[in-house]
């Protein structure tokens, strides 16, 4: 078997969503490639393709992502989209695909990449690609609906069985100070909040331009967002949607970002996406953040709980001007499910 290994350019954008319904039984639209790899403010993205003969067997992409390390602003890249036809995963396509990657990595001077990976594949990155762990991510749930749980164990679709009906007839009144946000309006508040967030040692920006980008140019999934002010300017913003998955419908809180970290005002945007959410028929609450981050405790207060992931941080990299045990002290970082693309999954009506 002959393989050739090269970049996608953004004429591959029909050709990686035809991929992409072979390898995962999924439909993402070109639009959402150009979107990922070609669009992205943070700069371009490398999108490998394994081929033979002329055929697709592999992908293999980083996107980029902007990021502080100790305050300092750097462009660096997340591994995504790694998705091979059943044939090729018995040969070496994954390595050949992992080596090509790090190739444009290099050639670009990217400082790092970060991934986020299953069991599987963190064993072969590390033992065998030099990436290294950072830890498990910490997953949060808020279960709202039983009755939907007992309509999953009896074999219902989703929403057969649900609470929500009952949950649209009580007031709709959103907690005081927080009020739903028009997507328009999403990068002027990202501008005017990000100077208020408290720094992490490793953290993604979400300034404005990363926010509009993420949230509302988005393709493939209609966000929702609430804004939470104070003396008239922003001061928390929750980002959420929807998912429908194992007959259950699921409320992604994506984002909370709260100025200086006021634990009233992330529990009021906590209490407004519950709100949102179960009127939508939201069964359980999902959100990342771990739980040494000072906002894990709003979390807790609101009900939220801890719950084990099959899912772990990895990086690859880390050179001047970034020193890699920056990177891999698991206390350095906070990250948000929006800071990866799990759960961006079209919903199907």
């Amino acid at each position: 078997m002959s393989i050739l290994y090269r970049l996608a350019t953004p004429a591959d954008a029909a050709l990686l969503s035809d991929f992409h319904g072979q390898a995962c039984q999924a439909v993402l639209p070109p639009a959402f490639w150009q979107w990922k790899y070609f669009d992205n403010p943070a700069g371009p993205g490398f999108l490998v393709l394994a081929l033979e003969d002329g055929r697709p067997v592999g992908r293999n992409g980083v996107y980029a992502q902007r990021f502080l390390v100790n305050g300092q602003e750097l462009a660096a890249g997340q591994v995504a989209d790694i998705d091979l036809l059943e044939p090729s995963r018995r040969g070496g396509v994954y390595l050949g695909l992992a080596r090509f990657l790090r190739a444009a990595m290099a050639e670009h001077r990217l400082p790092f990449l970060c991934a986020v990976a299953v069991e599987a594949t963190r064993e072969l990155s590390t033992r065998v690609l030099g990436w290294r762990l950072v830890g498990p991510v910490d997953r949060w749930i808020r279960p709202l609906d039983p009755l939907a749980f007992l309509g999953r164990r009896l074999g219902l679709a989703a929403g057969t069985l649900s609470l929500a009906s009952l949950v649209r007839r009580l007031p709709s009144r959103l907690p005081a100070g927080v009020r739903r946000l028009d997507l328009a309006e999403l990068a002027g508040v990202g501008d005017a909040l990000w100077p208020q967030l408290r720094r992490r040692p490793v953290m993604a920006v979400k300034d404005g331009q990363h926010l509009d980008w993420r949230y509302r140019r988005c393709p493939v999934v209609s966000y929702q967002a609430l804004v939470a002010e104070q003396n008239g300017r922003p001061a928390g913003l929750a980002i959420f949607h929807l998912v429908e998955k194992e007959r259950l419908v699921y409320g992604i809180v994506s984002e909370l970002l709260v100025a200086e970290d006021d634990l009233a005002i992330a529990r009021r945007l906590l209490a407004g996406a519950q709100q949102e959410l179960a009127r939508q028929g939201a069964a359980s609450l999902v959100a990342w953040l771990p739980g040494h981050d000072p906002l894990a405790a709003g979390l807790r207060r609101q009900g939220w709980r801890p719950r084990p992931t099959p899912h772990y941080w990895l990086v690859y990299g880390g050179g001047p001007p970034v020193a890699p045990d920056d990177l891999t002290a698991p206390a350095a970082w906070t990250y948000s499910l929006g800071d990866s693309d799990y759960w961006m999954i079209p919903r199907q009506r």
